[in-house]
């Protein structure tokens, strides 16, 4: 057991892409469940344009919006975001995983 944690730690070592193989997105809540899964596939894919795309379409950053978390699911938060604190007639639906609102510190 220690051999193989020697290697893992060796290979992050020489290597120090493995240690961040998944890109950190900031942040962001999407329209859909679904629209979520593939911001993260194309960010996990370096796929920096159809990051760039979803990101700019389909999902909003979570910085400076209000919201009230709605519901946790198997590591995905239903939020609800308001344009201004307690508008709820503006309010609108929105996913994201729990850990980006950990990130947040709110």
């Amino acid at each position: 057991m220690r051999s193989s944690t020697a290697v893992l730690t060796a290979a992050a070592l020489m290597f120090p892409a493995l240690a961040t193989a998944s890109p950190k997105l900031a942040p962001v809540a999407c329209m859909s469940r679904g629209t979520l899964y593939e911001l993260l596939n194309a960010a996990n894919r370096h796929d920096k344009l159809r990051t760039a795309q979803l990101e700019g379409t389909a999902c909003e950053p979570l910085e400076g919006l209000h919201y009230q978390i709605v519901e946790e699911r198997n590591g995905v938060s239903s939020v609800r975001l308001f344009p201004r604190d307690g508008d709820w007639a503006d309010s609108r639906l929105g996913y994201t995983l729990d850990e980006m609102l950990g990130d947040l510190g709110q």
